[in-house]
């Protein structure tokens, strides 16, 4: 694993350095969509902000609560963030702030998935370079330091889910592109829980995850068969 590199005198964290990749290839994926979807970029901007507010502490919450001994201690609160807890946040809180905001937000959300799909491909393989976020054990050849490259599988599928979500025949129904998101990811993740053993929770043979993943994979089907049906 590799914590950090070095350019010349600069001693850089390798995982900042990606985040900002990532947060640069949300910013580009979502102004040439507002472009071409004759949308104000700034408009879109300020929600995408606005929802990227709420996204951080909907990470934080989940990451103290699932990963923590000690839940919404300060400290807890500071050591991470969980991208299922941000997606979860974003679920609940765009069409408030699409209401409050007086957006179209779920054509807005429809713009912005395939950009934070990027920036969770690029966050993944953060992860995967300084260690976190890690799999079972595992002894089979593909394996990397005796675990599962569970951070790699999903930034290779978050890659495929940002090439299906920029299709543009997913642009034919409002909501289609971001119901697809949430179903491709809920399920992503579901499945990929099978691979880590970092939960502190399980019901039933599942951990706390798995459950938060079914409802947005559920939420993502919703409003996939609501785009569909609204349009006829």
């Amino acid at each position: 694993m590799v914590s950090v590199i070095e350019i010349g005198p600069l001693t850089l964290p390798i995982f900042g350095c990606l985040q900002v990749v990532g947060a640069l290839a949300l910013l580009a994926i979502v102004v040439l969509r507002a472009k071409a979807a004759a949308i104000a970029v700034d408009s879109l901007l300020r929600f995408a902000m606005a929802l990227f507010g709420v996204a951080m502490l909907g990470g934080a919450l989940w990451y103290a609560l699932v990963y923590q001994q000690d839940a919404f201690t300060i400290p807890s609160l500071l050591s991470g963030q969980s991208i299922l807890g941000s997606v979860a946040a974003l679920l609940l809180a765009a069409p408030i702030l699409g209401r409050l905001l007086q957006k179209r937000w779920l054509l807005y959300c429809d713009l912005i998935a395939p950009g934070l799909a990027a920036m969770q491909c690029v966050g993944k393989l953060a992860c995967f370079m300084v260690g976190c976020c890690q799999g079972r054990a595992c002894s089979m050849f593909w394996a990397v330091e005796g675990r599962q490259p569970v951070q790699l599988l999903e930034a290779g599928t978050l890659a495929l889910i940002v090439l299906i979500l920029l299709q543009p025949r997913l642009r034919r129904y409002t909501g289609l592109v971001s119901g697809s998101y949430l179903a491709c990811y809920g399920l992503l993740r579901f499945l990929a829980e099978f691979l880590r053993d970092d939960s502190l929770y399980s019901w039933a043979g599942l951990t706390a995850s798995q459950y938060l993943a079914a409802m947005i994979c559920g939420a993502g089907i919703a409003v996939v068969r609501w785009s569909r049906g609204a349009a006829r």
